[in-house]
C-alpha cells in the first residue's frame, strides 16, 4: 500500500539501504529531468553538472546503469553527449557509449553499443499523435505560456509558465484533443500533461525490459530505481520486491518507492556513497 514521501526513510547514510546494497550485483536505473537534474523552465536547460556526472561514471564503471526517460531518446542520449547520428566508428567514446538508455518512457531504446529497438504497437499510433500535436499548437496559441513539445512517441503539453488560473483551460484543450483522437491516452506529471500511445507500456515494463536485455536475473541482481515524477511511480510498483526504488521529493504525496531523496543534490550524494560501497566491495 502507498506511503507518503514524507513518511518514507532517508536513503542517504542508511545503514539498512547500505546493507541491501551491498548483499548483491546492483542494477541501477534513474529518471532524468527532475532525478539528475533540476526541474527548469525549458528541457533543453536540463544540464547534467559535473559532479553529477563524475558520480555517475563511477558507477557504471562498477555496475550496470540504464536512463529511463520521458525525453525522446536522442534527446536524452545528447544530454550524456551522445549522438545517434554520429559515425560510431571514429571519435572518442562518450559517457553515452558505457550506458542503456530508454527514451519516451520506454517505448523506444538503445543498447551501449547503438543497437536500437522500438516498442513495435506504439507505432500504429504515430499518426494520431501527429495529428493530435497540430491540434494542440492551434488550440493553445492564445494560452501564454503554454507550448507542445512533439516526441516520436508521445505529445507534451507544458504549462509550467502559464498562470494558475489558465491551467484548466491547458487541461480542457489537451482533454479535447485526445477525445478527438482515437488510440492515445492521457498522463500527467510536473507541470505537464501528455498524450500516448494507449497500449500496455510504460516505465516499469521498460525498466525489466532492459534488464533481461542486458542478460541480469532478479535472482542475482538488484534492481534499483530512482525517479521523481508520477511517471516514475510505474517503476516503483514494477519493483515489487525484486528491487529497491526511491522517490527523490521534497512534498508529501503518495508513492510506491521504498526511500526518499529530497532534491537531485541529494542523488549526486547517494551516488557518490554507492559508487565508494560498490569500489570498496571490488577490492
Amino acid at each position: 500500500m502507498p506511503r507518503t514521501t514524507t513518511e518514507l526513510p532517508d536513503a542517504l547514510d542508511n545503514p539498512d539501504l547500505r546493507r541491501r546494497l551491498g548483499a548483491q550485483p546492483i542494477a541501477l536505473f534513474l529518471d532524468y529531468d527532475g532525478t539528475l537534474t533540476p526541474i527548469v523552465a525549458r528541457p533543453e536547460l536540463a544540464v547534467l553538472a559535473d559532479n553529477v556526472r563524475t558520480e555517475l561514471e563511477r558507477v557504471a564503471a562498477r555496475c550496470f546503469v540504464g536512463i529511463i526517460s520521458g525525453r525522446d531518446l536522442a534527446d536524452v542520449r545528447a544530454m550524456f553527449g551522445g549522438d545517434e547520428s554520429a559515425d560510431r566508428s571514429g571519435g572518442g567514446a562518450t559517457e553515452a557509449d558505457h550506458l542503456w538508455f530508454a527514451g519516451s518512457h520506454g517505448f523506444d531504446v538503445a543498447a551501449p553499443d547503438g543497437t536500437r529497438t522500438e516498442f513495435e504497437e506504439a507505432h500504429a499510433h504515430l499518426d494520431a499523435l501527429g495529428a493530435a500535436a497540430d491540434d494542440l499548437e492551434r488550440a493553445l496559441v492564445d494560452i501564454p505560456g503554454a507550448w507542445v513539445e512533439r516526441k516520436r512517441f508521445a505529445v507534451a503539453t507544458h504549462f509550467r509558465q502559464v498562470d494558475d488560473a489558465r491551467v484548466p483551460d491547458v487541461e480542457e484543450a489537451v482533454d479535447r484533443v485526445l477525445g478527438a483522437h482515437e488510440g492515445l491516452r492521457k498522463t500527467g506529471g510536473k507541470r505537464i500533461f501528455e498524450l500516448r500511445p494507449d497500449v500496455a507500456w510504460d516505465k516499469g515494463r521498460a525498466l525489466w525490459s532492459l534488464f533481461e536485455r542486458a542478460g541480469l536475473a532478479r535472482d542475482d541482481d538488484l534492481a534499483v530505481f530512482i525517479g521523481d515524477d508520477v511517471t516514475d511511480e510505474d517503476a516503483f510498483v514494477a519493483l515489487g520486491d525484486d528491487g529497491i526504488g526511491l522517490v527523490v521529493a521534497d512534498e508529501a504525496r503518495p508513492t510506491d518507492a521504498d526511500y526518499r531523496l529530497s532534491t537531485p543534490d541529494d542523488v549526486r550524494a547517494f551516488l557518490a556513497e554507492l559508487a565508494t560501497l560498490l569500489e570498496g566491495a571490488a577490492r
